[in-house]
């Protein structure tokens, strides 16, 4: 789970065989405890419906599912008479959803994190905070080296 910056706020690695949802169920309560001022979660189709009040009720928090611009009209049935929903060609990023792939992308740039080479989830947990808290620092560090020369200059 990321801030809208795409900062992480909690991690939970689960195998293969735990649907997303179940884990999104385990890990915004995390993020919640951490920082109580949460108020919105956006999320993608996967966390509709029970996942989403499952979290409304454990935390307060609000689930606003972001749908894919062509995915507007999924299970709501079309009259033949009716113009079909345009489909979306070529690569079209979405606000809010493109944060967390963002994100992801982030976290593989660390060669730890391309494969998966742990037993234990919570190993992979540490190594998932280890690359986002080297990404920071990295920032941090160019960003201090810019300001630096900016002000020499």
């Amino acid at each position: 789970m990321t801030d809208t910056l795409g900062l992480l706020l909690a991690v939970r690695v689960r195998s293969a065989n735990v649907h997303d949802a179940h884990g999104g169920v385990e890990v915004v309560p995390v993020a919640f405890e951490k920082y109580p001022t949460l108020k919105v979660c956006f999320a993608d189709a996967a966390y509709a419906g029970q996942c989403a009040a499952s979290i409304q009720e454990r935390t307060g928090i609000r689930v606003e599912v972001v749908r894919r611009c062509d995915d507007l009209f999924r299970g709501v049935w079309q009259s033949p008479d009716l113009p079909a929903a345009s489909a979306v060609r070529g690569f079209k990023p979405i606000p809010k959803r493109w944060v967390i792939e963002r994100t992801h992308a982030w976290t593989d740039r660390s060669r730890r994190m391309a494969k998966d080479f742990d037993q234990r989830c919570d190993v992979s947990e540490a190594w998932v905070w280890l690359a986002h808290g080297t990404l920071n620092l990295r920032r941090l560090a160019e960003s201090r080296a810019a300001g630096q020369h900016g002000a020499s200059a």
